[in-house]
């Protein structure tokens, strides 16, 4: 479920041109893996462990607006629905993910 969900979430991502600028300079393999990885830990089942500074070094160069993240969350809310994602379940997602917003979310943001 993780691979469809990420291929389609990826797929999402990439029809829109100020979210596919944050992936232009990293190979297509590589996203779809990030894609996988965010979707398992945002399942709260993370294929590794991930830590606050894991986040904040993966995402600290890209610049990330608050709009673009909030656009990003809708868009993969969008993948789970139509994968029949319990409404208790993307309540769960969503509540990680609002968790790591301020950490993802770099450009625009005092620190």
């Amino acid at each position: 479920m993780a691979t469809r969900v990420a291929k389609d979430f990826h797929e999402r991502l990439m029809r829109r041109p100020h979210l596919r600028r944050y992936f232009l300079e990293i190979p297509i393999d590589r996203i779809i893996q990030h894609h996988i990885e965010y979707i398992a830990y945002a399942l709260g089942k993370p294929t590794q462990h991930y830590s606050i500074e894991d986040i904040r070094a993966q995402h600290k160069h890209c610049g990330v607006t608050g709009a673009s993240f909030d656009l990003t969350r809708e868009l993969f809310v969008a993948c789970l629905e139509e994968e029949n994602i319990t409404e208790i379940d993307i309540a769960h997602i969503m509540e990680t993910l609002r968790d790591v917003r301020s950490t993802i979310v770099t450009k625009g943001v005092e620190r």
